[in-house]
């Protein structure tokens, strides 16, 4: 592959790691910090069916507040969250907290004109 073909990929595979990012829909969870001494973490679960099954999402180390730009697409996701201790251990599901991504803009408006 000559520098050329490759600055090429590079710029092309740039501009849809762009366009990933550009549609990634930012929400912000919060929650109350556990008390346990040896709390290690949170992990973040979400889900298509409300009640699971969840499927991982991230590890979260600091508590009660996490924003995640995992959401890509649009629909309703079923979120909850775990505990986990420094011995490995996780706790049961939190309650579920239910998200709407709604990523996809409005039509453009028709016929603009100046008003007579």
């Amino acid at each position: 592959m000559n520098k050329t073909t490759a600055k090429l990929l590079a710029a092309f595979f740039g501009v849809l790691l762009l366009v990933a990012v550009a549609y990634a829909k930012v929400i912000n969870f919060a929650w109350d910090a556990n008390t346990e001494t040896d709390l290690a973490g949170y992990k973040l679960y979400c889900g298509t069916v409300t009640g699971g099954p969840y499927t991982f999402v991230k590890t979260v180390a600091a508590p009660g507040l996490t924003t995640s730009n995992d959401f890509t697409t649009d629909g309703t996701r079923y979120c909850v969250l775990t505990a986990y201790d420094t011995a490995g251990n996780e706790s049961g599901y939190s309650n579920q907290v239910t998200v709407v991504v709604d990523t996809v803009a409005p039509a453009a408006p028709r016929n603009f004109r100046l008003a007579p």
